[in-house]
């Protein structure tokens, strides 16, 4: 490994190191994690911080003569749209059954899709709908991959895991908070709730950064970032267990996802733009 791709890990890992450090500075700390005063600190932290790794990102890739691209590139509207709309494709692949399920809990009771979305409220939800997923996007995804993309001992799986990696050992400070919230959890309890973050944190940076690469916005990994948060990780089982589908139906709504995400996944069609390419 040279000297610039060591450079280019060093920076990426303070990237990371910055982005969670900032939240356990004092300042950040007089209040609890969801209060209203603690959620506004350390959301204007991190805006902060990620705010700092743009502006650093666009010095050192003008130093070493690289191209930089500004948040949304592609600027033209036809391309920004149709990165916008792959990704929600992608993710609605994904959450097929999900979103099939909410649908028919929603035509039951019209009440279900707003209790649901707006479970989270004010600050709360402005944190964890917005402003977490768009700091997160900017530093760990444009930040990170356009630090690493100008390094020549990375090709372009290491461009995406390497980022994705810090992002999921990003998410692994919440063990403490695990432990601070519930005196009854155990230290096992809550290395195992913060593994299985990390887990899914893996794999969802893993496709952000992917896309990212393929879509050369960051926008679309913003959006799907959003969506990902609103509605959790994928819950297969709410639909397989549920009562109100028959087992052809359930079966259907699963073949349909594992049959439409791969495809639009490895699909040349949905990326046939010429920003794809």
């Amino acid at each position: 490994m040279d000297q610039q791709a060591i450079q280019s890990l060093l920076i990426i890992t303070l990237f990371c190191t910055s982005y969670v450090g900032i939240l356990y500075i004092p300042y950040n700390r007089q209040y609890p994690r969801d209060s209203v005063l603690g959620i506004q600190r350390r959301s204007m932290s991190t805006i902060f911080v990620s705010i700092l790794c743009f502006l650093f990102t666009f010095i050192f890739l003008s130093n070493f003569s690289a191209p930089f691209q500004s948040l949304f590139q592609p600027t033209d509207l036809t391309s920004i749209l149709t990165s916008t709309l792959s990704s929600i494709c992608l993710i609605i692949s994904v959450y097929l059954p999900i979103l099939i399920h909410h649908l028919h809990n929603t035509l039951q009771d019209s009440s279900y899709i707003f209790t649901y979305i707006f479970d989270q409220k004010g600050w709360f939800a402005l944190r964890n709908y917005f402003i977490a997923p768009i700091t997160e996007e900017i530093v760990f995804r444009k930040c990170s991959i356009d630090i690493l993309s100008v390094t020549t001992s990375f090709n372009t799986a290491h461009t995406v895991i390497l980022p994705a990696l810090l992002f999921s050992f990003a998410h692994f400070h919440h063990v403490f908070r695990f432990l601070k919230s519930d005196q009854q959890t155990t230290l096992q309890n809550a290395l195992l709730v913060s593994i299985f973050q990390m887990s899914y944190t893996l794999l969802f940076g893993i496709f952000s950064g992917w896309l990212y690469i393929k879509t050369h916005s960051i926008l679309g990994s913003m959006i799907s970032h959003i969506l990902c948060n609103i509605l959790g990780v994928p819950d297969y089982f709410s639909v397989l267990k549920s009562h109100s589908y028959s087992v052809y139906q359930k079966v259907g709504y699963m073949c349909a996802t594992f049959a439409i995400a791969p495809l639009l996944f490895s699909s040349n069609f949905i990326f046939n733009h010429k920003i794809f390419t």
